[in-house]
């Protein structure tokens, strides 16, 4: 967790005149009075709610320049709703512009209804009524589109190059579920649609992808991609392994707590062949939906991967398996390798993006 001091986000602006000299007197003193420039201007609260952590951040200044005040990472579940998570963060004189939050969740009409927390419907009214404030709820992959549109190109890893040609972009992002969300551009603006497509239904493409199907079928009347592709599916395919396929048993995915995490490590150690198998057939998997969705939205502007697990399988996303399965689309296999695959690997990208938003709210309002 951060120490608390204020840390400088977004570009700032040079404070000598053209062809003046700048003694370090004038630099030093210039600097400070940006800083405390940026510090008289709104304060806002923006947040990355997903189902397993909430991430929150208190920031002011505006959307060129502003400074973080306050971050946290609180476990979602030790919550009973978000008012209740909000209020664990905020402090009295937090006296906020806007609020703008990504959650984990189809927002419709102002509202949402977590899928993977067992949280209260929220409303951005509700909200508002309790904070005073304007309050904007997104969905969390909205969030990380947004938040991507901003990044440098450095902080980007290429897995394809591709040949990038006009047209959408789409993010997918494995991690307690599978968020992913389709950028465009009209007019020059960019405009983003957070979608619920992990929820469509799971292809078997192999007997081995039938067995973790009949698996989850056992347990659910409907087999989505979320189910597999996401932490809970990680640890689905690792009892598929075991208890379908006769593969060795291992302890990690038994412990408590979290499975997942235990599976995964376990696997990129090379501590367990069970555990390995297990998050190399996850990531196949991620390939494979990965270039459904490109296709589905010819996403030849590029396809990103976001989400906790990119970040924490990332040694095997380098593999030849991912884009095997993200090219083996039959007849156009071809077109598949021409489509930009890159990896958004920080994961302060979807909260960056709620910063933005919550930033052009509070300005919107102060407009009116």
């Amino acid at each position: 967790m951060p120490d608390g001091r204020p840390r400088p986000l977004g570009r700032q602006t040079g404070c000598a005149r053209p062809g003046e000299k700048s003694s370090a007197t004038r630099v030093i003193g210039c600097v400070f009075g940006t800083f405390v420039a940026i510090l008289a201007r709104m304060l806002v609260l923006a947040g990355d709610i997903g189902g397993t952590n909430g991430r929150l951040r208190l920031a002011r200044g505006d959307a060129r320049a502003h400074v973080v005040l306050r971050e946290a990472t609180l476990p979602s579940r030790d919550f009973v709703s978000l008012p209740a998570l909000l209020q664990r963060f905020l402090q009295p004189g937090d006296a906020l512009a806007a609020v703008a939050l990504g959650i984990a969740a189809p927002v419709i009409d102002g509202a949402a209804q977590t899928t993977n927390l067992p949280w209260p419907r929220v409303t951005q009214t509700d909200l508002q009524t309790a904070l005073g404030v304007p309050v904007q709820l997104l969905n969390d992959l909205a969030a990380t589109a947004l938040g991507a549109l901003a990044l440098p190109p450095d902080a980007l890893t290429v897995l394809q190059t591709g040949q990038p040609r006009p047209g959408p972009r789409v993010v997918i992002a494995p991690g307690t579920g599978l968020g992913q969300a389709i950028v465009w551009y009209a007019n020059g603006r960019a405009q983003v649609q957070a979608t619920e497509g992990g929820h469509v239904d799971f292809a078997p493409a192999d007997d081995a992808d039938l067995a973790l199907w009949q698996l989850a079928r056992a347990h659910w009347q409907h087999v989505s991609w979320e189910r597999v592709v996401s932490g809970p599916g990680l640890q689905l395919i690792w009892r598929c392994l075991t208890e379908r396929l006769g593969a060795p048993t291992c302890a990690a995915g038994q412990i408590g707590g979290d499975p997942a995490a235990a599976i995964g490590a376990h696997g990129l150690s090379g501590a367990c062949p069970t555990c390995g198998r297990a998050v190399r057939w996850l990531v196949r998997l991620l390939g494979a939906q990965a270039g459904n969705l490109a296709l589905t939205t010819w996403a030849m502007g590029g396809v990103y991967l976001a989400g906790g697990l990119t970040a924490h399988l990332w040694p095997i996303l380098q593999e030849p398996l991912f884009l095997q399965a993200f090219h083996a689309k039959g007849r156009y296999e071809p077109l598949m390798r021409e489509v930009p695959v890159l990896a958004l690997r920080d994961p302060q990208v979807a909260l960056q993006g709620a910063t933005d938003a919550a930033f052009a709210l509070a300005a919107a309002a102060a407009d009116r």
